[in-house]
């Protein structure tokens, strides 16, 4: 796990001066930080598949109760554009997700529920109309979108480079990006052969409040050979079927 509490703290005070003054609309991108998410969209895009772990740690503010704290490990296992695993375990309790390119289903594991939808025909699709229509987060997505490095551009005022350590062999590049409500640090490996995030660190403001936002990948597989029958979902024979209810629009 890379110790990224001791570099977002220093890194914050360093470059507060610079954050708080800057006084014109202009983005500030250094060429290097591009560089970087570029090199890790592009190495991950060309992927056949692949599979990791990932450890969330999250604060999210409540209505009835206040901030609310999240703690959750998912593994994740991706195929092609149209075959996704993924199994979560947390303090919210177990659930499980497989897509065929054809349907997602779901099911709960603590009440032996599950269902299934009619799906879009890839992953990323897939995971835009969960979103949209039922609430459904799937794990770090975001670096998934190929259009991750515009996206962090569109949404972020300034982008810097933080430089890079040797840690058990491989390049570990840092980057930070800034805007009014929010500063995220990505931590990124390249082994020579593969570029890929290893740990992120989200600070944001929201109703006057500082909340976190971290995850730590693990056990990363390139281009592995998944059998098919992981995407494809069968309840168990006491399983019962719960339909879950899109969002008010």
């Amino acid at each position: 796990m890379i110790k990224k509490t001791i570099f977002f703290c220093a890194t914050l005070f360093l470059l507060s001066s610079c954050i708080t003054d800057k006084c014109d609309d202009n983005k500030y991108l250094e060429a290097d930080a591009i560089a970087v998410l570029d090199g890790m969209s592009s190495s991950i895009g060309e992927l056949y598949a692949c599979s990791f772990t990932l450890q969330v740690y999250s604060e999210l503010i409540m209505d009835s109760t206040g901030v609310e704290v999240y703690k959750g490990i998912s593994d994740v296992y991706m195929q092609d554009s149209n075959k996704l695993y993924i199994y979560t375990t947390s303090n919210k309790g177990d659930r499980g997700y497989w897509y065929d390119g054809d349907r997602l289903a779901w099911f709960n594991y603590d009440q032996n529920v599950f269902d299934t939808l009619p799906a879009p025909e890839t992953i990323m699709q897939t995971i835009n109309a969960a979103h949209d229509n039922y609430g459904i987060d799937f794990p770090a997505a975001d670096f998934f979108y190929p259009t991750f490095t515009d996206d962090i551009i569109n949404h972020f005022d300034s982008v810097f480079y933080l430089g890079a350590q040797k840690i058990d062999g491989e390049d570990i590049s840092q980057v930070l990006a800034v805007n009014d409500n929010m500063k995220v640090n990505f931590w990124i490996a390249n082994n020579g052969k593969q570029r890929y995030p290893v740990s992120f660190s989200i600070l944001r403001n929201e109703l006057g409040n500082d909340l976190q936002y971290e995850g730590d990948f693990s056990n990363w597989m390139f281009n592995p050979a998944l059998p098919d029958n992981l995407f494809e979902f069968s309840p168990p024979e006491d399983a019962t079927r719960m339909t879950i209810q899109p969002l008010k629009k």
